[in-house]
């Protein structure tokens, strides 16, 4: 993407793109093949938009917001919720009625940080940070999505796999104790 003006036009430019993407996503049934390439353009976008926000914006409402340590906490905490989602949703059937849920649970949590960084975060960036710097930031931005990853990282499962071993055997003197003890 070229860069068209300050940071936070880039940022929504952004924005809209998913959200397009999200729109197809609607029209296409459930179950249908293609939501998973919609997912995974989905996915591309959402990793690049965060990498830039995190590697861009976040320092920025750090050094010149009044709250801006909480507020970057809060949005890399819903951050993580995204890439949780998305990297729940690389290994999910396409068939299955989990991929629906987390495909809802991705546009909804999406749109509220979209919406959330719409009405108050960046409003208050373009009232403390200097034009200049947030055009500056702006051309940034390609770099930024150069580098960004394509997929989430790989999250550790929540639960521990089963153990494929059979248990172990007990010995002969256990099985002679347990055999000997009145119960």
């Amino acid at each position: 993407m070229a860069p068209q003006g300050d940071l936070l036009e880039e940022l929504l430019v952004q924005h809209d793109a998913v959200r397009v993407h999200f729109s197809a996503l609607g029209g296409v049934p459930l179950g249908d093949p293609e939501r998973r390439r919609l997912v995974d353009l989905v996915s591309a976008e959402l990793m690049g938009h965060l990498a830039v926000e995190e590697r861009l914006l976040h320092p920025v409402v750090r050094r010149h917001l009044a709250d801006g340590r909480t507020l970057a906490g809060l949005n890399l905490a819903a951050h993580r919720t995204v890439e949780g989602l998305l990297a729940d949703l690389r290994y999910a059937d396409v068939a299955s009625a989990l991929f629906d849920r987390l495909v809802a649970r991705l546009v909804e949590e999406t749109t509220r940080h979209f919406g959330e960084e719409e009405a108050q975060l960046f409003p208050a960036v373009r009232a403390a940070v200097p034009a200049a710097t947030l055009h500056r930031l702006g051309e940034k931005t390609g770099a930024a999505l150069a580098h960004a990853a394509v997929h989430p990282k790989p999250q550790p499962p929540a639960v521990k796999p089963p153990d494929r071993l059979p248990p172990p055997e007990r010995g002969l003197a256990a099985r002679l104790r347990a055999f000997l003890t009145p119960s």
